[in-house]
């Protein structure tokens, strides 16, 4: 058994993971408790379209594990790229959910889920320079492609659009 080489790494998306899981866990009740409806969370993605993201979000899931369980047992050359962009990605990720708590509860502006969706496609664009700039393993680079496509194209361009022209009905 190959010993983990990057256990850092490993336990960053270990308890970043598990506050991600949290925050949706305690935010998304809550925010549901005000009665706002689960298609207004889903910034009125519905049918074909959210069975296709639910797709999506589960090989994109895939893909990040993989990611993280490849990097955390190999030498990484430069490993500012992977520690930084995991740690932008994770706690972007955890921003996300707490700008849907503050815009639906608390009325903040709607601009601060676009930023925060914004900072995940950085983080996720860092994980993607490593992966092509120091790294040799095909499907590493294919995880990241995939990872970066998630967060840029459904979450941060179809997502955000959808959210916004939805709130703004």
């Amino acid at each position: 058994m190959n010993k983990l080489k990057n256990i850092n790494l490993f336990i960053i998306n270990l308890i970043f993971g598990f506050l991600i899981l949290l925050s949706y866990i305690i935010l998304i009740p809550l925010i549901l408790k005000k009665g706002i409806k689960m298609n207004r969370l889903w910034g009125g993605i519905t049918g074909n379209y959210r069975i296709m993201y639910y797709i999506s979000i589960l090989i994109t899931a895939i893909s990040y594990i993989y990611i993280i369980y490849r990097y955390s047992k190999i030498e990484i050359i430069n490993n500012k790229l992977i520690y930084t962009g995991t740690i932008i990605f994770l706690v972007s990720s955890i921003a996300w959910t707490l700008s849907l708590y503050g815009y639906f509860v608390k009325k903040m502006s709607v601009m601060l889920i676009s930023m925060c969706l914004n900072f995940v496609v950085v983080g996720t664009s860092l994980i993607l320079i490593q992966s092509f700039l120091y790294n040799k393993e095909l499907i590493l680079k294919i995880c990241s492609v995939i990872l970066l496509f998630q967060t840029l194209i459904m979450d941060g361009i179809i997502y955000s659009i959808s959210f916004y022209k939805n709130e703004m009905n």
